[in-house]
């Protein structure tokens, strides 16, 4: 009848208080990051926009002079760039102007080329005539990218809150065991290095096992410690370290 596991498992009395100081920050967080690439990605599509407009209704001509040409290399594409030189009743201008490939290897330095320019502006330039479908698009694009905002920033605090709940709902409803910590490996992406926590435990004569991020607060713990973790009475496999908890502080 009673528990046959083998580390010291209790139930956890129920906390009176429940702070939810952390889910609090994630939350904002999340709103002030879907609030921040809303304003940026919209702003540089209005952006876009606004030039392509102001170049089909207000563009003049003029014969821009090629004085450089160069490759730009990223680690899987390439940008073909040209320094232009041309002058108008205001002066003279210098830009550099992104081309296609083909046109990049037709074009030497001394050719002249068209552009098309704004006279209150000279460095937003194009290479061709913007025309009256490009401002259509360029419209399309703004919209667009509000909608898609304003649909993923409500998801994204769906997605915040299922974690959030997830995590309330462990601490509030879960027991404690005292886990054994079983390896901690590394585990490296381009640019940070994590590491990985192994670890287990006996509970009615079966394995328990869970893994977490071995950061923050899990630092130190080394294989062969001992770490407190919370787990879902109803399904062991849903646990949790203690020390791992982010969202809800304990008062008790």
């Amino acid at each position: 009848m009673g528990q046959t596991d083998t580390t010291s498992i209790y139930r956890r009395p129920p906390p009176r208080k429940l702070v939810w100081t952390g889910g609090v920050l994630l939350r904002l967080g999340v709103i002030a990051f879907a609030a921040l690439f809303t304003s940026v990605t919209v702003g540089n599509a209005y952006g876009e926009w606004q030039i392509k407009r102001n170049l089909y209704s207000h563009a003049r001509m003029a014969h821009a002079e090629i004085t450089a040409k160069y490759l730009v290399r990223y680690k899987n594409s390439t940008r073909y760039d040209l320094d232009t030189r041309f002058v108008d009743s205001a002066g003279t201008w210098t830009n550099s102007l992104e081309v296609g490939e083909s046109r990049y290897d037709a074009l030497k330095i001394g050719d002249t080329i068209p552009i098309y320019y704004l006279p209150e502006n000279h460095y937003e330039i194009s290479t061709a005539p913007v025309t009256r479908s490009e401002v259509a698009a360029g419209l399309d694009s703004v919209v667009n990218t509000a909608i898609f905002w304003i649909i993923v920033s409500p998801l994204a605090l769906l997605v915040c809150e299922g974690i959030l709940r997830a995590e309330y709902n462990l601490v509030r409803n879960g027991l404690v065991a005292t886990a054994i910590v079983e390896s901690v490996t590394l585990s490296a992406s381009q640019h940070t290095v994590t590491r990985i926590i192994k670890y287990g435990f006996d509970l009615d004569g079966r394995r328990v096992s869970g893994t977490a991020d071995g950061s923050s607060q899990l630092i130190a713990v080394k294989e062969g410690d001992a770490i407190d973790v919370f787990y879902d009475p109803t399904a062991p496999s849903v646990n949790k370290p203690v020390a791992a908890i982010k969202y809800v502080d304990v008062v008790d």
